[in-house]
């Protein structure tokens, strides 16, 4: 039985047999009938927690396997993402994971259970997709954690480092990142929660409101900005300028990035915060990188004493408030969402990142 490569051919990914002969690009009977029953490929929902846990698992560099591919139906792939990065890997003892009624991506697990590579299915309406993966980080005091990246079709213009709400790194965040990877930029969500819990992943209402605010009274500033120092980190082997933009608790951490990573070795070329709550109690913090801040008019978690007085102390930083907008008037997942207000904020996050990163 021979081995198969996963190998990055232009803008798509493909497999190749150990002769260097194209296997499969997207068509299941192309690698049967090379292979016949010696390939596996397992689907699984990208959004659920299992599949999360996989991939954070996931030892994908040291890995030398076979793939077995019988008795799957492979659904037709627009565009191929991939859990590795780059370089050419061998995948073996495939075993069949669990089917979902609506397959998202495509996973091969080895026996053990660990992924060994993830091929993502692209929306039908949408013609390129973005690479995305997730990997492990370590903090600079030795906590493990988890990270979504995703990653540009071509040469990346810049990095993007985005922080979570207090609601993990859900669909909502992983799609901020999956858009502006779109945009050019290579960028990376670390799991903040991961000290606590790993795997979370919230929704904005019922038991997951409630675990949220539960998991938000454990949060550190200290160590969630550790934690966001190691996802700069390991942006900076692109050689690229790198941001820094986040969201509710992430706003916040966004301008704590601002005043205080040089004491944990990031040093932002800009930050961008959406309704950063409490930032008022750090106002008077002096910014090392340009920094702009979004807040909604009718935010009821945060005052407008809060906005006055990062702008008393601040001057320089650009600040937009948005008329008949509240908390979270960016998330198309909450009761808030403002598309006008959220469209125009995006409008002006990119331009703000492309001109001090790009």
């Amino acid at each position: 039985m021979k081995a198969v490569s996963l190998r990055k051919v232009w803008n798509s990914w493909a497999l190749f047999d150990s002769d260097g002969h194209w296997v499969w690009g997207g068509k299941e009977d192309m690698l049967r009938r090379r292979y016949g029953k010696t390939c596996r490929v397992c689907v699984t929902g990208s959004s659920t927690t299992s599949t999360k846990r996989l991939l954070q698992d996931s030892k994908a560099k040291s890995l030398e396997r076979t793939m077995d591919l019988s008795d799957v139906r492979m659904e037709k792939v627009i565009r191929i993402r991939t859990a590795l990065a780059s370089g050419c890997y061998q995948v073996s003892s495939a075993d069949l994971a669990q089917k979902t009624d609506h397959p998202t991506c495509w996973v091969a697990c080895d026996s053990g259970g660990d992924a060994a590579f993830r091929l993502h299915r692209a929306s039908e309406s949408t013609e390129e997709a973005s690479m995305s993966e997730w990997v492990n980080l370590k903090a600079a005091d030795g906590h493990t954690l988890s990270a979504y990246i995703a990653r540009p079709e071509g040469e990346a213009i810049g990095a993007l480092v985005v922080i979570q709400e207090i609601f993990g790194v859900n669909s909502h965040i992983r799609s901020i990142a999956d858009g502006y990877a779109k945009d050019g930029f290579v960028v990376i969500a670390p799991a903040l929660f991961d000290r606590y819990e790993k795997g979370v992943e919230l929704k904005y209402e019922g038991e997951d409101l409630k675990k949220a605010y539960d998991l938000y009274q454990k949060l550190n500033p200290a160590t969630a900005l550790l934690d966001i120092a190691a996802a700069y980190e390991f942006l900076q082997s692109e050689g690229k300028g790198i941001g820094v933009i986040g969201y509710c608790y992430g706003g916040f951490m966004s301008w704590l990035s601002a005043t205080r990573g040089e004491t944990v070795k990031m040093q932002p070329s800009c930050c961008v915060g959406y309704y950063a709550g409490g930032i008022g109690s750090v106002a008077k913090e002096d910014p090392s990188c340009p920094v702009l801040l979004h807040f909604g008019a009718d935010d009821d978690h945060i005052g407008k004493d809060q906005v006055d007085a990062v702008r008393e102390a601040h001057p320089e930083v650009e600040i937009f408030v948005y008329e008949g907008a509240g908390h979270g008037f960016n998330c198309d997942a909450r009761g808030s969402y403002n598309p006008e207000a959220a469209k125009l904020a995006r409008q002006r996050s990119l331009e703000f990142l492309k001109t001090h990163i790009a």
